[in-house]
């Protein structure tokens, strides 16, 4: 376990009753006993990440601590009754002397004829803060309204009051016949009393409950007990509870119940504490679904938006739920775990080789492989760097949940903390005076002054950055002047020169354009002409589009907002970010600050130093090539190999929710996607299934025919789409354009998006720019077609089986004969990805007709297991497939057909699409959508030349598995002229 912090504020816990016939009486007591010893301090170590404290250096005081308990101790009962006496009933009650503070709720008892009130008291420190006090008030108020329930209905208290009153009386007495009593007499008579409360405890059951009450509220700052064995009451002091797990100000935390909408954010993520088990288990009987659902569906990946996805709760309720786990202390808030997240030894982690915490980080993970030591586990954390330079990619599944479980389990037990990077735009010749003197104050390093740093916990809140009540202060030596000089190559008086524009700014006006100044102007308002005009000058010889996004996101380069902050807000990723930078000269000019260090950012983006190593990519210029057919004819190409697209780690672009709408926009049916004249317009090829949408018991053998059937593989050719578009011709081009971004089949979509985990196949895609619209088509490599010459027989099994079951669960309405895999029934939908308008075809397996009107497209799938839950949702990527398959057409239910390794289907069952989502763990729909829309913006910059009758160049864009990069190339071989001319003609 942690170290445990005892509560510090309170003293002692009281019960106070005034009977109908006497006055207000104390009727028990009970106070820790004062041993003078202090609690050890944890092991203290230093990294350039060690927070220092003033307290550090002061040396401990026991009597300054022990003051308001002697206070305390020297009130006599009848003083204390005096101080506590009620001036009304059902109020909180506050009573200061010296440097202790009395507070509690007295309530009243208005049935009873023996009793007229009672109250609960704490007897706190007069330095605790306002929000403590009112939770100890609250909490004497719960208390007792249990006590008067249980007086109300078998009367409890008289009972109890009647037993304590026995214990009391003969010290009264005792107490009344003082006149002959001497000093030492008095002292013996209240070390007697002392001992009575003792004893109390021992024969009175609401004694007993104090005293544990007050036990409780020492060690975890919680309560859960019964009154009378009838009345269950539980109550947590928040600033307890949520400062374990979250650095809120008291204030804050104990209003995070009623203000969780302000403090809780969408971005956010939850981590349990304490294991969910547990946490259902200790739920009481009549606790809300809703809670257990969202523990349920609880992972450190997810951020609250996600949260509500996946429960099917808005988004308020998940803010109160989560509201609930931080106030009882049972989870702390993070920001989802990503692999880009950068994460360092906590400043103040325990890291001793016998301490409490190695123990039991070695209980917890005595089978892992990576790290069996505690000490090793953090020694990885030792740099700021990516969670995924930690990681391999050579990792398996295991493996990546075991590294994951461990970067949990640190940050649960607060060993680690996690980096945030804040951002400054500094121009060389910034004249602002305030900024100056506030950024060479606070940012710059001075000689033998500590330099302050913002090290984040937990999430920042965005709107009082000031006051920032989840973040706190850090103090670090900072380098030496000379250190930042070389690292950022100018000088520290270089940074803010005394002119402000120097004399060439007048001559390089007319460099920018004016609305840029415009622009300028209008998304910094607040500052002066000249750096206004200098930031234009900055950001002249970039593009239009490059500096609308930039002065988007130039608001938050102020040191305030943290890169997390940024393109959440923005919904962008990281790459977009450090492109949309990148394309400005003003991205040499932005300050980077992350945590305790700070670092100027280079001009290009940053390679990841470690085990998985990024290429820089460059534009640069190169040479036209010329390559040979075999016939002797020779084309060209242009290549552009360090102009590469790297695919970034799923989990680097896995945030963010990308708007996804998709609709059936016509239909066709084929026998060759090559062959224009073998297209239809109508539904001939259409399939239905023809067994009720339920499970199955069956006996399909998929191994009928199979001898006989012969593979041909599917055209990957766009001529069916290129007719069905002169079909439509009127609808989808209008104002000489037409109305979409891109065009291709489906397989294509899927192909772009899986290149995230895609490890062994390659792709080819050729792409034209066709009256500003982009056509892609996809052609087979030589990997492909030796893969295809090389496939087993229990591949082409697997093929075969899927054929034969489309063939056992299908019928045609318009023919009886078999099915035949050259005709196909293609749907056309019309999506949007982001701000892309995409136009595709898809082969559509069968539909369900719901009524005679009324069909919905199904997916059929074959697969080996007994049982779905036989099925690997959550680790296997190849459902991912499957998903994207339906998810982008639209289907939302697919058939499977479960078979054994004979190729005997035993059952048919439907799969909910969504299903496959919800289970998945190594993948996520917005790493899908993130990448093509990466993907698109690095098509467009390459395909610019528009396709005419004389010029036919396409670009083609090759997926190679194990560089993980995408090149491009530029080529006239007419073997890429996938627009035939019969479709051009139309439009040109």
């Amino acid at each position: 376990m942690d170290r445990i912090a005892f509560e510090k504020d309170l003293i002692a816990i009281l019960l106070v009753v005034e009977s109908a016939h006497d006055k207000n009486k104390l009727l028990y007591k009970y106070e820790q006993a004062n041993t003078n010893i202090r609690e050890p301090e944890p092991v203290n170590f230093h990294t350039s990440y060690s927070i220092v404290i003033a307290k550090d250096f002061d040396p401990p005081s026991v009597k300054d601590d022990d003051a308001p308990r002697t206070t305390f101790q020297n009130f006599d009962e009848t003083t204390i009754a005096i101080l506590t006496s009620p001036n009304s009933y059902g109020s909180h009650v506050e009573v200061q002397v010296d440097d202790v503070i009395f507070v509690g709720h007295t309530l009243g008892l208005e049935q009873s004829t023996d009793l007229k009130s009672f109250a609960i008291f704490f007897v706190l420190r007069a330095i605790a803060k306002a929000s403590v006090i009112i939770s100890y008030q609250e909490m004497s108020q719960r208390i007792g309204t249990a006590i008067r329930c249980e007086e109300q209905r078998v009367h409890y208290l008289k009972n109890e009051y009647d037993k304590l009153l026995t214990f009391i009386q003969p010290h009264e007495i005792a107490a009344s016949d003082s006149s002959n009593r001497r000093q030492n007499e008095d002292d013996k008579a209240r070390e007697i009393r002392e001992q009575a409360y003792s004893t109390m405890a021992e024969e009175s059951q609401l004694a007993a409950t104090l005293k544990q009450i007050f036990t409780d509220l020492q060690v975890s700052g919680e309560i859960n007990i019964t009154i009378n064995n009838w009345l269950n009451v539980s109550c947590c002091l928040p600033h307890r509870s949520i400062a374990l797990n979250c650095s809120l100000e008291p204030d804050f935390a104990f209003n995070v119940l009623s203000n969780a909408e302000q403090i809780l954010k969408p971005y956010y993520g939850i981590l349990l504490v304490i294991d969910p088990s547990a946490l259902l288990a200790s739920l009481p009987i009549d606790s809300s679904s809703t809670l257990s659902t969202l523990v349920r569906h609880l992972r450190s990946s997810y951020s609250m938006s996600r949260l509500s996805l996946e429960t099917g709760l808005p988004l308020p309720q998940i803010y109160r739920l989560a509201s609930h786990l931080l106030y009882w202390g049972r989870a702390k808030l993070i920001y989802p775990i990503y692999d880009d997240n950068v994460y360092i030894i906590s400043p103040d982690a325990d890291i001793s080789k016998h301490g409490s915490l190695s123990k039991l980080y070695k209980e917890t993970f005595r089978n892992t492989t990576n790290y069996p030591t505690l000490q090793e586990a953090l020694a990885e954390y030792s740099d700021a760097v990516p969670f995924y330079d930690h990681t391999n990619r050579s990792d398996n599944d295991s493996e990546l949940q075991e590294r994951l479980q461990c970067v949990e389990w640190l940050l649960r037990h607060r060993l680690l903390v996690q980096v945030h990077y804040y951002y400054y735009l500094v121009l060389p010749n910034d004249n602002r005076s305030d900024f100056k003197d506030e950024y060479k104050q606070t940012r710059l390093p001075r000689p033998r002054v500590p330099l302050v740093r913002l090290l984040s916990e937990v999430p920042t809140l965005p709107s009082s950055p000031s006051t920032n009540q989840f973040s706190y202060s850090s103090t670090h030596h900072s380098r030496s002047t000379d250190t930042l000089k070389t690292m950022t190559g100018t000088s520290q008086d270089d940074v803010f020169a005394s002119s402000s524009v120097n004399s060439n700014t007048t001559t390089d006006t007319g460099r920018y354009a004016s609305h840029y100044l415009t622009k300028v102007s209008q998304a910094l308002p607040n500052e002066q002409l000249e750096y206004q005009k200098s930031l234009a000058i900055a950001i002249k010889d970039a593009k239009e589009q490059h500096v609308t996004d930039f002065l988007r996101l130039i608001k938050y380069f102020n040191g305030t907002y943290h890169l997390e902050e940024i393109t959440i807000m923005e919904n962008m990723t990281r790459l977009q970010f450090d492109f949309t930078c990148a394309s400005c000269d003003t991205y040499n000019q932005i300050a980077k600050e992350g945590g305790v260090f700070e670092r100027k950012i280079e001009h290009v983006p940053s390679s990841v130093q470690g085990k998985r190593r990024r290429d820089d990519y460059h534009s640069v210029d190169s040479q036209n090539k010329y390559r040979q057919h075999s016939d002797g004819s020779r084309f060209a190409t242009t290549t552009t190999e360090q102009d590469a697209l790297p695919v970034p780690f799923w989990k680097h672009i896995n945030r963010g929710q990308i708007a996804f709408e998709t609709r059936d926009v016509g239909c066709f049916s084929l026998l060759n996607r090559a062959d224009d004249k073998e297209c239809f317009d109508d539904k001939r090829y259409l399939r239905v299934y023809k067994y009720p949408l339920q499970t199955l018991n069956v006996n399909f053998d998929l191994k009928i025919g199979e001898a006989d059937f012969v593979t041909e593989g599917q055209s990957k050719n766009i001529n069916a789409m290129l007719w069905w578009l002169l079909q439509r011709k009127q609808d989808i081009y209008k104002n000489n354009r037409f109305t979409f971004d891109f065009l291709s089949w489906r397989g294509v979509l899927r192909l772009i998006m899986f290149s995230i985990f895609e490890k062994q196949s390659d792709w080819l895609l050729a792409v034209v720019k066709f009256k500003n619209a982009y056509f892609l088509c996809e052609y087979v490599t030589e990997k492909q077609l030796k893969e295809e010459e090389n496939m087993t027989p229990e591949h082409r099994s697997f093929c075969y089986y899927g054929h034969k079951f489309e063939e056992y669960v299908t019928k045609n309405n318009l023919s009886t004969e078999t099915l035949n895999p050259s005709k196909q029934f293609s749907g056309v939908f019309q999506s949007t990805i982001g701000s892309y308008r995409l136009l595709y075809g898809a082969e559509m397996d069968c539909v369900i007709e719901q009524s005679s009107s009324v069909t919905e497209h199904i997916e059929l799938k074959v697969c080996a297991g007994k049982t779905l839950d036989d099925l690997p949702f959550r680790y296997n990527r190849k459902f991912a497939k499957w998903w994207i398959q339906c998810f982008l057409v639209g289907i939302k239910m697919m058939i499977i057909g479960l078979r054994d390794n004979n190729g005997i289907v035993n059952t048919v069952c439907p799969l909910d699409i969504s299903s496959i989502e919800r289970a998945a763990e190594t993948w996520n729909r917005s790493s899908f959508f993130n990448f093509f829309l990466i993907f698109a913006d690095f098509l467009r910059k390459h395909v610019i030349t528009d396709y005419t009758h004389d010029y036919k160049d396409v670009v083609l864009f090759r997926f190679l598995p194990s560089l993980q990069k995408i090149t491009v190339e530029q080529s006239s071989d007419s073997k890429y002229h996938f627009i035939p001319d019969w479709f051009s003609k139309e439009f040109l």
